[in-house]
């Protein structure tokens, strides 16, 4: 208190108070950015093989609006919007995400700022802080409103191709490499949107910086294709150390079906025994089997909430 008395008091080089000072001060002096928050939404989706003998296959899904305006009428999006003067960021991201698709209630992490493209958006300079949820699939009743004309979930496929640009065979030396990744997004009535990105990556030691290109014309609106390329990074980073994927799952389930939803975040296959001995510390059994299954039933287990995470 004695500090903020202090800077009240405190006279600049003018001889104005902290009071002179705010009232002379021209909010205009400088030129302003407009500041958006846009949400990335991901759901498992259960697909049907129509073989009772064999499982469904799990897929990740992401939830986009289509724009109804200029600019990008027509094509698919993150939900999203401008910043509200009289709303914080997180108020701002659940408020958008609840006009235009109606999900509400779900717990937002912010992922990233984007800003570093000065020309991401054609109307101004605007710079988005980025929001990830996970939720069920099904928990929700997706109603586009506002400015979406539409609202729909997208499985993701995407395929990955790492090359190295120079070899090096010290860890402490610059190491460059080149990823592509093909996506594809498709929806439950067969809508596509397809799209490549290239990845340059640069690693010094333990530090590492990327550049991101897109290859194709179409696909997401502004760069939330790029948006979406880092969720899925973190999501997949996060899955390696937190039990953040229990919250794509139901309150049972089996070892099987949570092996095959980190195989989709991960984007690779895993070994049942290796995975199974990794996340043994984090579920329990429920003591209930599968029914009216052609296959032997499969135990149920739950999440458990008091895992040590040092085991």
């Amino acid at each position: 208190m004695a500090k903020q008395n202090k800077d009240v008091t405190r006279r600049n080089s003018k001889g104005q108070t902290l009071e002179t000072f705010l009232k002379s001060y021209d909010p205009d002096r400088y030129p302003k950015p407009s500041v958006t928050t846009d949400i990335v939404v991901f759901t498992i989706q259960n697909k049907e093989v129509g073989n009772r003998r064999m499982r469904n296959q799990k897929e990740l899904q992401v939830l986009l609006v289509k724009r109804r305006d200029h600019p990008y009428i027509g094509q698919w999006a993150l939900p999203g919007g401008f910043l509200e003067m009289n709303e914080g960021l997180l108020e701002s991201a659940k408020r958008e995400l609840q006009e235009e698709t109606n999900v509400q209630d779900v717990y937002l992490e912010q992922l990233y700022t984007f800003g570093e493209a000065l020309d991401r958006d054609p109307r101004m300079r605007v710079i988005s802080v980025a929001y990830m949820a996970l939720i069920g699939k099904g928990k929700q009743r997706i109603v586009a409103s506002d400015d979406a004309e539409d609202a729909k979930w997208f499985s993701i496929k995407r395929k990955e191709n790492w090359r190295r640009l120079d070899e090096t065979s010290d860890r402490f030396e610059v190491q460059r490499l080149e990823k592509s990744t093909t996506y594809e997004l498709i929806s439950d009535d067969g809508e596509m949107i397809a799209f490549e990105l290239l990845k340059k990556i640069e690693r010094r030691g333990a530090t590492q910086e990327k550049e991101i290109t897109s290859l194709s014309e179409e696909g997401l609106a502004f760069d939330h294709h790029e948006i979406l390329d880092y969720a899925l990074e973190r999501i997949a980073s996060k899955a390696e150390y937190t039990p953040i994927v229990f919250n794509l799952m139901p309150e049972r389930f089996t070892l099987s079906d949570l092996q095959q939803v980190y195989e989709v975040i991960l984007n690779q296959p895993l070994y049942a025994a290796n995975f199974r001995r990794k996340i043994a510390h984090m579920v329990e059994e429920t003591g209930s089997y599968e029914e009216n299954t052609q296959r032997r039933p499969a135990r149920y287990y739950k999440y458990k909430f008091n895992w040590n995470s040092w085991e």
